[in-house]
């Protein structure tokens, strides 16, 4: 996601193009995606890193302007990032965040640039980040290639990033719940003590 983003800005030809890595929190995403943004950028020529308030900018196409910015934001207080406009950017953990982050905020932030927002995490049950893969299947199951979604889940066993000795090590440690949850994309599971899967409760609705 940190080179998607990098490629969007170098691509755009807006002027002084705005595009966010967002995450839980500030701190967080410093460790997380600031220096791996750091690293994947800094054989650009042309270059600038501000470490204060944690952004890259790359040379402007346009003399005398801004050029196009990835800036890192947590998502802890979300007024505090209202007010900006955003051509594109990464929701990381959205399960973690207030879901106003999305709604109130950086939707409206894309709008006047057309932008996109890629949302990706760990389930963490029924909350507002089911909800969102539920809008947006359904809408690729109906609309097809016209839907503006694209959905996909990766579960570790259809990954290859671990065999299968591996995988068995991580049940043994791991109580089903959590493995389902932060191994096979489980938004079912919600809690150890689920009489119902939400799964089973939309099949029977």
């Amino acid at each position: 996601m940190v080179n998607h983003i990098i490629r969007a800005a170098l691509e755009d030809n807006k002027l002084m193009p705005v595009y966010a890595l967002i995450g839980p929190y500030r701190n967080q995403m410093k460790r997380i995606a600031w220096e791996p943004l750091k690293y994947y950028t800094n054989k650009i020529p042309g270059v600038k890193v501000n470490n204060t308030d944690m952004y890259i900018e790359f040379p402007s196409k346009y003399p005398g302007a801004a050029g196009a910015r990835i800036y890192i934001v947590g998502a802890d207080n979300p007024d505090s990032y209202r007010g900006t406009y955003l051509d594109g950017c990464i929701l990381d953990e959205y399960a973690d965040m207030d879901k106003r982050m999305w709604t109130e905020i950086v939707f409206p932030q894309l709008q006047d640039r057309k932008g996109f927002c890629y949302f990706i995490g760990t389930p963490k049950g029924p909350n507002h980040f089911y909800d969102l893969y539920r809008t947006a299947k359904k809408d690729m199951e109906e609309l097809g290639d016209n839907s503006e979604w694209f959905v996909e889940m990766y579960p570790v066993t259809e990954t290859g990033i671990f065999t299968d000795d591996e995988i068995e090590k991580f049940k043994k440690v791991m109580s089903d719940v959590e493995f389902a949850q932060e191994y096979m994309c489980d938004f079912a599971q919600a809690a150890e003590n689920d009489l119902f899967s939400t799964e089973l409760l939309d099949k029977a609705f």
